[in-house]
């Protein structure tokens, strides 16, 4: 793997790439390229943060090094599905799929006079301010604030670079928004609220101060979103959302939902939706209801691969599937054993290639095979219905 000094050498392939962090390690304002090549790389990863997006032809080589010297990274974007099944390869469970939003680049799309009234409705007792040097210190000690000013190994780095709005409570910051990263003309949007002040219209405020911010210096506040309800704070803002698109996650456990929901705290299913926020959850959970005629089971789980409250849903004593909740997607375990082998695997030709390579690289232990699969799309999901009605037959239709 080579670090190039030289970031020209790899633009053709990342020719036509609309996310801000890869333009940052292009014009080498922060970030890195590697390429497997020094002199004509045929496949390149730009690394920034917890990010790296790849470009040009799989390479196993250099996604390898990468996992061992850049130990940071904890999203992988791929082009395309062959860097998709080589991450999967390499990565096994340790790497989870789902999808992410784009969020088109548009010039002068927000309306000033809206975002101001937005700004207009920070509550009272709260206030609004630029992110200075005092709450750069603070992002650097609280681990829910970071990401603020993670990038930035100074404050002289982040105020000649980056830019952020903060919304302070009693002197404390409450919510932000801020770069995330910084390129030469603008920033990747990022923003965080304190659990304890969610649901009050700070990030929208947030936002638009910053929209409001951005412009005035003639910087782009681009944004990216994790999940849907990031895409529908974009839109609030005046912004469109662009096409879905496929990311790898390495950390394999969602550890906020846990946080958010210990043991005490048991969540309803409208909660578990809301804190999921994909579209497939509400189509799977209706199929099995309407399908099987079967009630949710909303349990706890103490497994360190996936701790906390989770959905199951039995038939008589036969499990049918748990599902378990992540930000933007949600994972849904289906054990396909001896008995239904030979029917499920008649499926995998017409199976999303995703689950398709996922049965054939997982094990069968003791004949048989524990699916843990990421729903992160309609083709995903309906794989998933085609694998539960092999698990269990449904209830024959009374005549």
């Amino acid at each position: 793997m080579f670090r190039l000094e030289d970031t020209t050498k790899a633009a053709g392939l990342f020719k036509g790439s609309q996310e801000s962090m890869v333009w940052s390690c292009l014009d080498q304002t922060m970030g890195d390229i590697y390429a497997e090549n020094l002199e004509a790389p045929q496949g390149a990863a730009a690394c920034l943060g917890d990010f790296c997006f790849l470009a040009g032809k799989a390479d196993e080589d250099l996604l390898k090094d990468l996992l061992e010297g850049r130990p940071e990274i904890a999203l992988f974007v791929p082009p395309d599905e062959e860097w998709a099944a080589l991450i999967e390869k390499i990565c096994g469970s340790a790497a989870k799929r789902f999808s992410r939003y784009s969020i088109l680049k548009e010039e002068d799309v927000w309306d000033p006079d809206y975002l101001e009234n937005i700004v207009k409705g920070l509550p009272e007792g709260f206030e609004l301010k630029l992110l200075d040097q005092s709450i750069y210190d603070y992002a650097r000690e609280n681990s829910w604030a970071k990401d603020w000013v993670s990038q930035f190994p100074t404050y002289e780095d982040f105020e000649k670079k980056g830019l952020g709005v903060v919304i302070v409570k009693d002197g404390v910051p409450v919510a932000a928004a801020s770069s995330y990263s910084a390129y030469k003309k603008g920033i990747e949007v990022q923003i965080d609220t304190h659990l304890d002040y969610r649901r009050k219209g700070l990030a929208l405020i947030c936002g638009a101060k910053l929209i409001l911010e951005c412009r005035k210096r003639g910087l782009y506040p681009s944004w990216d979103a994790h999940n849907l309800k990031s895409a529908a704070l974009a839109e609030k803002l005046g912004y469109h959302r662009g096409p879905e698109y496929i990311a790898y996650a390495l950390t394999g456990v969602d550890t906020r939902w846990p946080q958010m929901y210990p043991k005490d705290k048991e969540p309803d299913m409208g909660t578990i939706g809301n804190y999921i926020g994909s579209p497939y959850w509400g189509n799977l959970i209706r199929f099995i209801e309407e399908t099987y005629h079967l009630a949710p089971s909303i349990q706890y789980s103490c497994c360190s691969m996936a701790p906390g409250w989770n959905v199951k849903y039995k038939k008589g004593s036969r499990a049918l599937c748990t599902i378990y909740a992540n930000q933007g997607f949600f994972t849904c375990l289906v054990c396909i054993g001896q008995k239904e082998a030979l029917e499920a695997e008649a499926l995998l030709p017409m199976a999303d290639p995703y689950v398709k390579r996922l049965y054939e690289n997982t094990p069968a232990g003791n004949g048989t095979r524990w699916l843990m699969i990421d729903v992160t799309s309609e083709s995903i999901e309906k794989t998933v219905e085609d694998l539960l009605l092999v698990r269990v037959k449904p209830p024959k239709k009374k005549i």
